[in-house]
């Protein structure tokens, strides 16, 4: 097997002894017992020329690794890492310089040759200087490289090992999605044949992906003839770099592990050659089970790195930390706590490392073996936490953290700085101290302002003190009642320090280049956007079946897409100033039942469809700080409203006994509950929709 070597430099790479030499052996000798011979050989699990590690070597690799780690994933390295929630990409390039990115990889590709005790070794390493790091290391050296490995033809083991062995490109294995997760054969994501079975074309989207948003090649499971189960999925291997339609859709945020990137993939008529298929065509899920055991066996080695971190941190504190004269280490129930997470580790570490010899010297893969040392090691590393008290700077117990069980770690009494009484004097002028209604000095933006809603809520925000962007179709009505606004609020306050300003703006909110016009005239009139609030849309009465298609997608199209396009547009910019925000979506109670006394079927489901934006954007932008809720207003007694009902008698009636309260809302009745979505009253509020008016029935 080849040494692993590097001839790197530089301070920061500076490796320059060789990991270890192996000694060569031949590929089948008798192991000899006084009772039994077993015979050990090569395994289709392993790479050509494979032969079983001695426990000498192994020690040496962990020592080799361990130093690699103490040089380049030092505990500021990982302290930055999960406090950034960002992967360091010079990493890969390191580790591969190191040698570490293919254990189980065939020399003649650039990999190691060695087997799953040695990726054990160095898995349980890495985790134990960074959980973060490990869990994208083993995404990228087992979930993708060794599934090359596995299931490659050689043209593609030639195409693409060198590369990820080397670091020069990031792997990655995509099968779960929001709806499937263990449930393989529940996944949606299809690829089709085209260019007379030359290509495929994938469609889908692929959920908690590790490395998903720095992956250069990801493994992704697809349909290829879905009404075949679980015969009908194959295995692509997707260069992202070069897949037109691909994109990583959002990275998502967690409570541990951070630094590794996971992201929500998207595959838009991804095309893939059918060069890039791995395994045989509706083998997928041959493939997916060939490496998934090994997968398993591999991870389960993290948390034993993080559990010998917590030993690493808890022992010297034990004895540098004194109570009543002398070292807590002293302690029998402190004593107590370390042997258990001794006992857990030494335990949990001989489950794996047996399981990882089994596969090693006897090819024998045990599914419930290589689950069962995940499952314990996974639960024993929950229960080992260090015996310390942390501060806030402690950058030990910073790092350390990265378990799933996150706790919240005290500082000492007399370490807390002193309280200080909230200053909340009563009467109405007395500074706002505490979270409040105020908009004072927030810009925001009112769609479908000119009239109606719109304009009554844009009134609202104006007398809370913020700058109002009037935007509507009809721009010169909006121009006049941007000035009857700052008049009116001139003349209700003339000791106000501050007189709002006031615009109007023109857009179609169809259509996204005159959204994004408007939102950029917007931002060049009041220099940014704090809060949204989207009011236009239209309502029509045709009965379903005489419901003219063209009139049903401009509806569609207005309450809808007009929705979703100026809700992006300002939440893009928010992003760009990395500054959190406020957005009300206007929806609708008919959005939610549906005994409405008049045909509108196409307005219901799209106000429905509003509502569920809200709360859909709301949890994906949530990281961003930006809150997203909706309000849906039952019967509004606005000016066309009350015009229907004057000219219909007996529609009136009819309506108000609908309405439990007897009567409809007023337009005003949205004031305060917009203004407080909005302010920071409400800033531990998002993907609510609260019903302004019992509407129709009451919920």
């Amino acid at each position: 097997m080849r040494a692993l070597t590097t001839t790197t430099t530089t301070t920061t790479n500076s490796l320059r002894a060789p990991f270890l030499q192996l000694r060569r052996r031949p590929s089948c000798f008798l192991l000899t017992t006084t009772t039994t011979t077993t015979r050990r050989c090569l395994s289709s699990k392993h790479p050509k020329g494979f032969t079983a590690p001695t426990s000498d070597e192994l020690d040496e690799l962990r020592g080799r690794v361990n130093d690699f780690t103490r040089r380049c994933i030092t505990a500021e390295v990982a302290a930055a890492t999960d406090r950034s929630n960002s992967f360091p990409h010079d990493m890969w390039r390191k580790l591969g310089e190191a040698g570490l990115l293919g254990i189980t990889a065939d020399e003649d590709v650039g990999g190691l040759g060695m087997g799953y005790q040695a990726h054990c070794v160095v898995m349980e390493e890495i985790s134990r200087a960074s959980g973060s790091i490990g869990l994208s290391y083993a995404a990228h050296s087992q979930l993708c490289v060794n599934q090359l490995q596995l299931n490659g033809s050689d043209e593609q083991k030639r195409r693409f090992l060198p590369g990820l062995i080397a670091g020069e490109s990031v792997g990655a294995l995509a099968m779960s999605e929001s709806g499937a997760g263990s449930d393989v054969v529940g996944m949606r994501t299809t690829a089709r044949e085209v260019d007379g079975g030359q290509s495929y074309v994938l469609n889908g989207s692929k959920m908690w992906i590790t490395n998903g948003p720095d992956a250069d090649v990801i493994i992704v499971y697809a349909k290829t003839k879905p009404e075949a189960g679980s015969r009908g999925i194959t295995a692509f291997i997707v260069e992202t770099k070069a897949a037109s339609g691909f994109a990583c859709a959002r990275k998502l945020d967690k409570m541990g592990m951070r630094g590794s990137n996971t992201g929500e993939l998207t595959f838009d008529e991804v095309k893939v050659p059918k060069e890039n298929v791995l395994g045989a065509v509706n083998g997928g899920v041959t493939v997916l089970m060939e490496g998934l055991d090994l997968e398993r066996l591999v991870l389960s080695s993290g948390p034993l790195g993080l559990m010998q971190a917590s030993l690493d941190l808890a022992l010297p504190f034990t004895h540098q930390r004194k109570q009543f004269g002398r070292p807590i280490a002293h302690n029998q129930l402190v004593q107590g706590k370390l042997a258990d997470m001794y006992t857990k580790l030494q335990a949990s570490r001989a489950y794996t490392y047996a399981t990882a010899r089994k596969v090693d010297e006897l090819g024998s893969v045990r599914t419930q073996d290589c689950a069962g040392a995940i499952l314990y090691s996974a639960e024993r590393g929950t229960d080992s936490k260090p015996i310390r008290q942390q501060n806030n700077d402690d950058k030990p117990g910073k790092y350390a953290r990265t378990d799933a069980k996150v706790e919240v770690e005290y500082p000492r009494e007399g370490d807390l700085p002193p309280s200080k009484p909230v200053r909340g004097l009563p009467g109405q002028y007395v500074k706002p101290t505490l979270a409040s209604f105020s908009l004072d000095g927030n810009v925001g933006v009112v769609t479908g302002a000119a009239r109606g809603l719109g304009l009554v809520i844009a009134q609202g925000m104006v007398y809370s003190g913020a700058n109002v962007a009037l935007v509507d179709m009809n721009k010169e009505e909006a121009e006049k009642q941007a000035v009857l606004l700052a008049e009116a609020f001139a003349r209700e306050n003339p000791n106000a320090e501050r007189q709002p300003s006031v615009s109007a703006h023109y857009a179609d909110v169809s259509d996204p280049a005159s959204v994004q016009a408007c939102v950029d005239e917007v931002i060049g009139r009041h220099g940014k956007i704090d809060n949204l609030v989207t009011s236009a849309g239209f309502t029509e009465n045709f009965e379903a079946i005489n419901y003219p298609i063209e009139r049903m997608r401009k509806l569609w199209s207005v309450n809808v897409d007009g929705t979703f396009l100026f809700a992006t547009a300002v939440a893009r910019q928010l992003m760009e100033r990395k500054s959190g925000g406020s957005m009300v979506l206007i929806g609708s109670m008919s959005g939610a039942i549906v005994n409405v006394p008049q045909p509108q079927a196409p307005y219901n489901a799209a106000k429905a469809g509003v509502r569920h934006l809200a709360a859909s954007l709301a949890v994906e932008w949530a990281y961003a700080g930006i809150r997203v809720n909706c309000i849906s207003p039952g019967y509004m007694l606005t000016p066309l409203t009350q015009k229907i009902l004057d000219d219909n008698p007996d529609l009136k009636q009819k309506w108000t006994l609908l309405i439990p309260q007897g009567r409809m809302g007023q337009p005003q009745d949205l004031m305060g509950p917009v203004t407080f979505l909005l302010s920071s009253a409400s800033q531990y509020v998002t993907g609510a929709d609260i019903r302004v008016d019992g509407g129709y029935t009451v919920t």
